[in-house]
C-alpha cells in the first residue's frame, strides 16, 4: 500500500483503483461520499459514470474513448463553483470522446464555474450529444448552449427530457454570457436534432425554438411527441413550430 492508500484509509475513504491497460467497458456507479478513484484505463472505449464526484479523483488520458455517459450527480457540501471545476477536470481526459451522453442536471452543475474559459476542456471529436433527464428548470438553453460551444464539430443533438412542469432556483447567470455568440457547431455541423417524449411545455418549445434559430445548416428537425403522428397534440406542435425563425432554408421539420 503506497502513502495515498494508506492515507485515504486512514480517512475512511473507499479505494476504487483500476489499473488495467486492455479494459474496453467500465461502468462505475459510486454511492459513497468519500473515495479515492483513480483510473489508468487507455483502451477503454465506453465509460459510464453515476454518483457524486469526491475531490480526490485521477483519470489518466483516454485516447480510444468512443462513448461516454456521465451521470454526475449533485453535491451540497461544497461550493458551486468548486464543484463546477471538479466536473470539468473529470471531463477532461474525456476530450478525445465521439458521442456523449450528459445528465442535464450535470450540464447545469458545469454552469456554474464562473471565469474559468481557459480552463475547460474541448471537445473536438465529439459529434453525438444526448442530453436526458428530468427538465425542471427554466434555463435549460443555457445549460445546453455551454456545452455545444465547447464541441465545435458536433453534428447531431438528441434530447430525451421528462419535463417536470416546474422551475429551479437556480442562478445560471454564468451560462447566459455568452447570448450573442453563437456556437461554432451551430453554424457550421449541426445537421440533426431530435427531441423525443417532446409535450408542448414552454421550456421545451424554447429549446427548439433556440436550435432553429441558430443552427445554419440543419437539416431535420424530429420530434417525437406524446401523442400519436395524427393527434391534435401534434398538429398543434406542428403549427406552433411552423412560427419559428429557422436559419437553415432546408430544415425539415418531422413528428412523430
Amino acid at each position: 500500500m503506497d502513502n495515498l492508500d494508506k492515507n485515504a484509509a486512514a480517512a475512511g475513504k473507499l479505494n476504487i483503483i483500476v489499473l488495467v491497460p486492455t479494459l474496453k467497458f467500465l461502468l462505475l456507479h459510486v454511492e459513497c461520499g468519500s473515495y479515492k478513484l483513480h483510473l489508468n484505463t487507455p483502451a477503454l472505449k465506453y465509460f459510464h459514470f453515476k454518483g457524486v464526484l469526491d475531490e480526490d479523483v485521477v483519470l489518466e488520458k483516454l485516447p480510444n474513448l468512443v462513448k461516454s455517459v456521465l451521470e454526475v450527480e449533485t453535491r451540497y457540501d461544497t461550493s458551486d463553483d468548486d464543484y463546477a471545476m471538479r466536473i470539468w477536470d473529470f471531463m477532461g481526459p474525456l476530450n478525445n470522446v465521439i458521442s456523449m451522453e450528459l445528465y442535464i442536471n450535470t450540464a447545469e452543475s458545469l454552469c456554474h464555474a464562473s471565469n474559468h474559459d481557459d480552463d475547460v476542456p474541448m471537445f473536438h471529436n465529439l459529434s453525438s450529444l444526448k442530453i436526458y433527464g428530468e427538465l425542471w428548470f427554466k434555463y435549460a438553453w443555457h445549460a445546453v448552449r455551454l456545452l455545444l460551444f465547447r464541441a465545435p464539430k458536433l453534428q447531431t443533438l438528441t434530447f430525451e427530457l421528462v419535463d417536470m412542469y416546474g422551475s429551479r432556483c437556480s442562478d445560471l447567470d454564468n451560462c447566459s454570457k455568452y447570448s450573442q455568440e453563437v456556437p461554432q457547431c451551430l453554424s457550421s455541423n449541426l445537421t440533426t436534432c431530435h427531441y423525443k417524449g417532446f409535450s408542448e411545455h414552454e421550456d421545451e418549445m424554447e429549446l427548439v425554438r433556440q436550435i432553429l434559430k441558430d443552427a445554419k445548416v440543419l437539416r431535420t428537425m424530429k420530434i417525437t411527441a406524446e401523442g400519436g403522428p395524427d393527434s391534435e397534440m401534434n398538429r398543434r406542435i406542428h403549427k406552433e413550430l411552423m412560427k419559428f425563425p429557422k436559419s437553415s432554408q432546408i430544415c425539415q421539420i418531422a413528428l412523430e
